[in-house]
C-alpha cells in the first residue's frame, strides 16, 4: 500500500515526492519527524496504517508538517477489498488537496484507475506485491505464483500482469541464458498489462528494460522475440522517474548498482551520472558521491566535474564545492585567472554562504557567455532559481529546451535545485514537454 500511494502522489506534477527506497530507511528509526524531514528535504510527511478484516480494509492516514512536527490533517477510509485500487487514488487525491497541490486534467487521467477487482484476485495480487518487494530470487519466484493466481481469477487485472512481468524479468536478469528463455514470457505479460492500462508506470518501467535487453541481444545476433510495444507508441514517463518511483524500477536500479556501478565504471559517463542522480534521489548520497568520484577519476571531463559540483550544491555543501574546484584546477592545469576565480569563490562562500556561491556562479557564467564561450543554459537557469530570479530561470530553461540541452533531463526527476519553481505551472508545462521529447546523448563541452 505504501508504494501504491507513493505511485499515485508522484504522478501529480505539482508535487515532489520522495521515493519508497528513501522513506523505507525510516521504518524502524528512533529519529524525530523534524530530523527525518530535514534529511529528506521535505515539508510534509504522511503516516498511515492498514488493517484488514476479511474482505474489508481500513486505512488511517495523517499528514504532518515535518519541520515543526505539527499534525495537519487525518482521515480514515474503509472499503471492500475489491475497491483497494480506487481507494489508493482517493487517498492520494485527498492528500494533494490538503497541501493545496494543483491537480491538472492530465493528473486526473493518470490517476483514473477505478475498476473494481475480484477480492480473491486482489488478495493474491497484494501477496505478490509483498513477495516482490523483498527483492530476492525467492521473493520474485513466490510473487510470480501469486500474480499468476490473480490473473487466473481475473484475466483483466492489469496490475497483476505488470507485477508478473516485472518479477519474471528480475528472476531471469541475473542469468543471461535463463533470461533468453524468460524474455518472451515477460514480453507477453507486459503487453497484456499495457493493453489493459497504457498509463501503467510499472509496465512502462518493464518496457524500458525489456527494450534495452532486446537491443543488446539483437546486437549480438540473437533474435529472441518480437516486441510489439515501442517506447514511441506510449506516453511514457521518463526513465529516471520510473527508476525512482516504481517497485520494478527500484529493484532494477539496486541490482544495476550492485552488479555494475560499484564494481566498474560505465562505458557511458552520462549513464553513470544518471545513476548517481537516481541514488541521490533515493537518499543514498554517499553511494552517489562515490559513483561521481569514480567517474572524475576515470574520465575527468567538464561534464563529470560539473555533475560532482552540482551534487554538492544540491546538498548545500559549499565547502566541498571549493574543494572540487581546486581538484579540477590541479587535474586540468588551470590558468592564473582560474586560480584567482576559485580564491574569490572561497571568499564569497565564507562571507555569504549559499548566496555567495550562486552569485559567484552567475558572474562566472555571465562572463563566459559575454566572451562567446559555450555555456549551459540549464546551469544559468539553476543559478537564477537559487537567486530567486524565476522569470530569468524559465527564459533560460526555454532556451535550453529549444537547444535540446541534455541537462534538461534533470527536470524529469527529483533534482532538489528545481524545488523552488516546482509548483509553477510553467515548470509543469516544461516538464511535460521534456518527458515527451527524445533527447540525444550529451557530449562533453567546454568548461562550465
Amino acid at each position: 500500500m505504501l508504494e501504491a500511494v507513493i505511485h499515485q502522489l508522484s504522478q501529480i506534477e505539482a508535487l515532489r515526492v520522495v521515493s519508497r527506497t528513501s522513506v523505507g530507511r525510516y521504518a524502524d528509526t528512533d529519529k524525530t519527524i523534524p530530523e527525518i524531514a530535514r534529511e529528506l528535504d521535505v515539508e510534509a510527511i504522511v503516516e498511515g496504517s492498514v488493517l484488514r478484516d476479511g474482505d474489508r480494509v481500513r486505512i488511517t492516514v495523517q499528514l504532518i508538517h515535518g519541520p515543526s512536527d505539527t499534525h495537519l490533517w487525518s482521515k480514515s477510509y474503509e472499503r471492500e477489498l475489491k475497491d483497494i485500487i480506487a481507494l489508493q487514488r482517493e487517498v492520494a487525491e485527498d492528500i494533494a488537496r490538503e497541501i493545496r497541490a494543483e491537480i491538472t486534467p492530465a493528473d486526473e487521467t493518470r490517476l483514473a484507475m477505478m475498476t473494481p477487482v475480484d477480492p480473491e484476485a486482489t488478495d493474491a495480487y497484494m501477496r505478490g506485491r509483498y513477495e516482490q518487494s523483498k527483492g530476492t530470487p525467492e521473493g520474485w519466484e513466490a510473487a510470480v505464483r501469486f500474480y499468476e493466481e490473480a490473473v487466473e481469477i481475473d484475466s483483466s487485472f492489469a496490475f497483476a500482469y505488470e507485477g508478473l512481468a516485472g518479477s519474471q524479468f528480475m528472476l531471469g536478469a541475473a542469468d543471461s541464458v535463463e533470461f533468453v528463455h524468460v524474455l518472451p514470457i515477460v514480453v507477453a505479460a507486459v503487453e497484456k498489462a499495457l493493453t489493459l492500462n497504457p498509463e501503467s508506470p510499472e509496465a512502462q518501467a518493464v518496457v524500458v528494460e525489456v527494450s534495452k535487453r532486446l537491443a543488446e541481444l539483437d546486437a549480438l545476433g540473437e533474435r529472441v522475440t518480437e516486441f510489439t510495444v515501442s517506447l514511441d507508441s506510449l506516453s511514457i514517463q521518463n526513465e529516471e522517474w520510473l527508476a525512482t518511483f516504481t517497485e520494478f524500477g527500484n529493484q532494477v536500479q539496486r541490482s544495476a548498482i550492485r552488479w555494475e556501478g560499484r564494481s566498474r565504471p560505465s562505458a557511458d559517463p552520462t549513464r553513470q551520472i544518471a545513476a548517481a542522480r537516481r541514488l541521490a534521489a533515493a537518499g543514498d548520497h554517499e553511494a552517489a558521491e562515490a559513483l561521481l568520484e569514480e567517474l572524475v577519476a576515470t574520465d575527468p571531463s567538464p561534464m563529470a566535474w560539473h555533475a560532482l559540483e552540482m551534487h554538492h550544491a544540491a546538498r548545500h555543501d559549499y565547502s566541498a564545492i571549493v574543494e572540487v574546484r581546486r581538484r579540477r584546477l590541479a587535474s586540468d592545469g588551470g590558468s592564473p585567472e582560474e586560480e584567482t576565480a576559485v580564491v574569490a569563490l572561497e571568499r564569497a562562500i565564507t562571507d555569504e554562504g549559499a548566496l555567495g556561491y550562486w552569485a559567484w556562479q552567475r558572474r562566472e557564467l555571465g562572463e563566459m557567455e559575454a566572451r562567446g564561450e559555450p555555456v549551459s543554459q540549464v546551469a544559468l537557469a539553476a543559478t537564477a532559481v537559487a537567486l530567486g530570479d524565476y522569470d530569468e530561470a524559465f527564459a533560460r530553461l526555454e532556451a535550453a529546451f529549444d537547444a535540446r540541452e541534455p541537462g534538461m533531463l534533470s527536470l524529469r526527476g527529483d533534482f532538489p535545485l528545481w524545488d523552488p519553481i516546482r509548483a509553477d505551472p510553467r515548470f509543469a508545462d516544461l516538464r511535460r514537454r521534456v518527458r515527451q521529447t527524445r533527447w540525444p546523448h550529451p557530449t562533453p563541452r567546454g568548461r562550465r
